[in-house]
């Protein structure tokens, strides 16, 4: 731990542990953070409370304590941080560290009615969970609600591969579609359908454990032209047209993001393929130390096995620190032979090449 503190101090970087130490101290030592804070919301609710770490406990305490009115929601069983120091015990202290204005302790709410799901599935979610009920007694077991009593159906499959799984998973949404029986294969229940029985796209989700699932299952679902919306960022940059954006800007901002500039390239506006990438990359090295000398970036003409797109070979043209005049370094693929302002080059040109002239009539 202390080389890798030293190594982020000699790098001038910060991990989100650091950034969470940082803001419960600056919420701690200086008092006037939290008066700002606490006069920009009268209200505050802490979602996932379970979740959070000692260094969050101290800013939020810091910043909301002393009778703020603040309410915190969470689930001791649903604690998933430990492993980056988060603690479901401060839930079970939110009572004294959130004391109401009069100093008492903060009142508890129980909910423990799911409008959501069936009799059935809460049953097994129960089972799963119980070694964490062990440990958390007071979290009460969830009932369904009045129309959800007696229904859900559980059905459990092993699958090689997650394809294999993303395939099946498709094939259960395709039979339920157009079905005027709910998906459990009882009735509808009083109020639940408006406009028709028949099960639609937008009445099925299909939760994904990891972000890396997402694009099997989308596939899957579009070959069974079934219309899928994969919900929330991380599933929107599972989407090639949105992937390739992201690129696109990448590159524009970083020319050094070698995967980025990799999968541009090797998409479907330029095409080109493993072979010819690597040549651009030698190409790439070639440059760099004559940019680096201050030299002009110019190659020999393309020889046996270079690129030759379309037919021509490619010819880096310029000179370093003549980019728009901001120093920076201009230079460009071109075709063989030609010019920045697209006319042919006297150095490839049989006829001007002896006379040394400085600009090809052809």
């Amino acid at each position: 731990m202390e080389a890798y503190e030293r190594l982020k101090r000699a790098r001038e970087v910060i991990d989100y542990g650091d950034q969470m130490s940082l803001a419960a101290r600056i919420a701690a030592n200086h008092p006037d953070v939290g008066r700002i804070e606490r006069s920009r919301f009268s209200v505050v609710l802490l979602d996932e409370y379970q979740d959070t770490s000692h260094a969050q406990l101290v800013l939020l305490r810091s910043l909301y304590g002393n009778g703020h009115p603040v309410t915190a929601v969470g689930d001791p069983c649903q604690s998933i941080y430990g492993w980056r120091g988060a603690s479901s015990g401060n839930l079970r202290r939110f009572v004294t560290d959130f004391r109401t204005a009069k100093g008492d302790r903060a009142p508890v709410r129980q909910l423990s009615v799911s409008f959501r799901n069936g009799d059935r599935v809460l049953d097994v979610a129960a089972r799963i969970q119980l070694p964490l009920r062990m440990e958390a007694r007071e979290v009460p077991v969830l009932v369904p609600g009045p129309n959800r009593v007696d229904r859900g159906r559980i059905t459990c499959a092993f699958h090689e591969t997650a394809e294999d799984e993303a395939r099946w998973v498709a094939d259960q949404v395709k039979r339920a579609l157009g079905q005027e029986l709910a998906p459990d294969g009882m009735p509808w229940g009083d109020g639940e359908r408006k406009k028709t029985l028949a099960v639609q796209p937008q009445d099925v989700a299909v939760l994904a454990r990891k972000r890396s699932q997402f694009p099997a299952l989308r596939r899957a679902l579009e070959e069974r032209d079934i219309p899928v919306e994969v919900v929330g960022l991380g599933g929107l940059l599972t989407v090639p047209e949105v992937s390739d954006l992201v690129a696109t800007l990448r590159v524009l901002y970083d020319a050094g993001a070698g995967d980025a500039l990799a999968r541009l390239l090797a998409g479907p506006r330029w095409r080109i393929g493993p072979a010819d990438l690597r040549q651009l990359g030698e190409f790439a090295r070639e440059l760099k130390p004559r940019a680096a000398r201050g030299r002009g970036a110019f190659l020999r003409p393309a020889g046996p096995g270079r690129l030759r797109p379309g037919g021509g070979a490619w010819q880096p043209r310029g000179r370093p620190g003549r980019a728009a005049g901001q120093g920076g370094v201009a230079r460009r693929l071109l075709p063989a032979g030609q010019d920045q302002d697209g006319s042919r080059s006297p150095r490839s040109c049989a006829t001007c090449a002896p006379t040394r002239t400085s600009r090809c009539p052809t």
